[in-house]
């Protein structure tokens, strides 16, 4: 891409930056869904075994599915975390090379 400022580069940083930190919220919220389902999966599992009865291969299995998307989600927060940062350094580093090609002073503090 072509920027014609370094505030586009700012504005196009940031709007990469905004889209992974969307995608993380929705990671975020699964999680807690996930949790509150996994909390309720293991009080029935409980429940069953303190009145004697056998805990069922499903409700295992239900308990293992859940926890592996909980899992998941939190690999997937930490990969978009990963980007996150990846995409500041670049831009810095886009950000520093365009105000040397065009002569203006270093920036004083970085906008993050």
């Amino acid at each position: 891409s072509t920027y014609d400022s370094v505030d586009g580069l700012e504005l196009a940083r940031d709007g990469k930056i905004q889209a992974l930190e969307g995608q993380i919220t929705v990671a975020e919220g699964q999680i807690r869904e996930r949790e509150a389902l996994l909390k309720r999966q293991r009080k029935n599992a409980a429940d069953l075994e303190r009145s004697g009865g056998k805990i069922g291969d499903k409700l295992l299995n239900n308990i293992t599915v859940t926890e592996d998307q909980i899992a998941r989600n939190k690999a997937r927060i930490e990969t978009l975390r990963a980007d996150q940062e990846r995409i500041r350094a670049t831009y810095e580093a886009d950000i520093t090379r365009y105000r040397e090609l065009k002569g203006l002073p270093p920036e004083k503090a970085a906008k993050q």
